[in-house]
């Protein structure tokens, strides 16, 4: 079995001062479980989570365990620079990004979301 990565999403997204913005939203259905994503932040202090939904246009979800713990964390406490973030993927046909900044600075932030798949 071989795998490769397929670029599944890419966007700029302008946060304000204690914002909280979302991407748009990105197919997950095709993905293996592991999703790879190179965020890069220009100020501020930020945390990334997946957000899920059933169809592209409808509610998108903060996913949580039986137990309500929450599922969806990818980065928290994310300064200026660049990472590479490995995580699995919420199971569900859609997903999207939350970022919220924690009222330290606006800032600019670039996500790639990559998808493993197989070929």
């Amino acid at each position: 079995m071989a795998f490769k990565l397929l670029q599944v999403h890419q966007e700029t997204i302008a946060v304000t001062l204690a914002g909280t913005l979302y991407s748009g939203g990105y197919k997950t259905d095709r993905s293996e479980g592991t999703m790879l994503l190179l965020i890069t932040s220009s100020a501020g202090n930020i945390t990334v989570s997946q957000q899920v939904a059933f169809t592209y246009d409808g509610t998108y979800y903060d996913p949580v365990s039986a137990t309500n713990a929450a599922l969806g964390a990818i980065a928290s406490g994310m300064t200026v620079g660049t990472r590479l973030v490995s995580c699995l993927f919420v199971a569900a046909p859609w997903s999207r990004l939350k970022i919220v900044e924690a009222n330290v600075a606006p800032t600019s932030v670039v996500v790639n979301i990559y998808e493993v798949t197989e070929t």
